[in-house]
């Protein structure tokens, strides 16, 4: 008969065909008693050192003085005085413009580059202090004191890209915020946008800026550690603006907007109400931003809303123009495009879409049969009022 082993004596069980060692706890009063033991141990015990964290670098609140010899762009211009970039970094590229002044507000509004001295070491020769450096077209657009700004004009005039990156500074700025950034169709969202933003949000928080996710997905979104958010979507046709009205926003950023329908360009913008979270911070109310280029769909409804500012009154009888504002965006604004761009990526058009694309010329229709120039077709007659 074989041997019976007592568990108690083994100190071993065996359990579902797993073998492990049991421990000796010993009575309750004995663990009370090691556990106090215990505790006065870790009293007594000298705290461990406190090892100084190195304080995040102040970033750059002037522009660096220009160098002796500068490599200026000889085509792009400074919209606000009218003079020359010139390069600054080489990784990456980025451009300032040769006014002190001017400089001095890009860098002001620029997202920098907070790196410790440690991480420093290891970032290549060259690297520049700052993630995104704005071009002044781009303050323009943030500072727009107008509810609903439209900026467009020329192809290239770093409108979208620009945009993305200054609404990533208005969530870095402000706490709670809802941003909305709208492309018409879902390749054109992810082509222009989703496929670039996993990897800035890295750089956001590599770089200083906190905790900043990008969720992919069908519902594609950014978050920022003050809870800021960023929710991408789009609208192709009349039946998809209903789902973008159920919630309010404190920013919408509409991409390509001469895309969207009428119906689209009428009634996301009034969603810019400001997010209930933004408000329980102080936010008081929201803004609009649309990018684009002439020729498309929405062109007169945008023409007629923010450059001519004369909608059908019968349609829209409430509409005011106080809030409703553009900024034209022309090729010089952009030292980023090549000096031969034009001759090179416009050159095939046809006369009518060069003059929207190169020009930003929002007078001008693919088919139309006479062209209207108002600086030729336009007279003013002596004693007409």
């Amino acid at each position: 008969m074989p041997r019976k082993t007592s568990r108690a004596r083994s100190g071993r069980s065996v359990a579902a065909g797993v073998l492990w060692d049991s421990p000796k706890l010993g009575s309750r009063a004995t663990q009370v008693s090691r556990e106090k033991a215990r505790r006065r141990a870790d009293s007594d015990a000298p705290a461990p050192p406190v090892v100084p964290t190195e304080p995040a670098p102040s970033p750059p609140l002037c522009a660096p003085p220009v160098p002796i010899n500068p490599v200026t762009h000889p085509i792009a211009r400074c919209r606000w005085c009218g003079n020359q970039f010139y390069r600054v970094h080489a990784l990456p590229p980025q451009w300032l413009c040769l006014t002190p002044a001017c400089a001095d507000r890009q860098v002001q509004a620029a997202i920098p580059r907070l790196v410790s001295a440690a991480l420093a070491e290891l970032e290549p020769p060259g690297q520049s202090p700052w993630l995104f450096l704005p071009l002044p077209l781009n303050i323009d657009l943030a500072e727009s004191p107008y509810k609903r700004t439209l900026l467009a004009g020329s192809a290239g005039s770093s409108k979208s890209y620009g945009a993305r990156w200054m609404a990533y500074r208005e969530c870095l700025a402000r706490p709670g915020l809802r941003v909305l950034l709208l492309r018409r169709t879902f390749p054109e969202l992810e082509k222009n946008h989703t496929d670039f933003m996993a990897a800035e949000a890295l750089a956001l928080q590599r770089y200083g800026h906190g905790s900043v996710k990008y969720f992919g997905g069908y519902y594609k979104s950014m978050t920022f550690g003050n809870n800021a958010k960023i929710i991408t979507g789009h609208c192709q046709h009349d039946t998809d603006v209903v789902k973008l009205l159920g919630s309010d926003f404190d920013l919408i950023l509409i991409d390509e907007a001469v895309n969207f329908t009428e119906k689209a360009l009428a009634e996301i913008p009034p969603r810019d109400r400001g997010s209930p979270t933004a408000r329980a911070l102080g936010a008081t109310d929201g803004k609009t931003w649309l990018l684009s280029n002439p020729g498309g769909i929405g062109m007169l409804m945008l023409s007629d809303f923010y450059i001519t500012k004369t909608p059908d009154r019968k349609e829209y009888p409430t509409y005011d123009p106080a809030i409703y504002g553009y900024i034209h965006g022309a090729i010089r604004d952009s030292p980023y495009l090549a000096p031969d761009y034009v001759k090179k990526n416009l050159s095939g058009l046809s006369a009518a879409r060069f003059k929207q694309l190169a020009d930003g010329d929002w007078t001008v229709f693919q088919g139309q049969f006479l062209e209207f120039d108002p600086t030729v077709h336009v007279k003013t007659l002596m004693g007409v009022a």
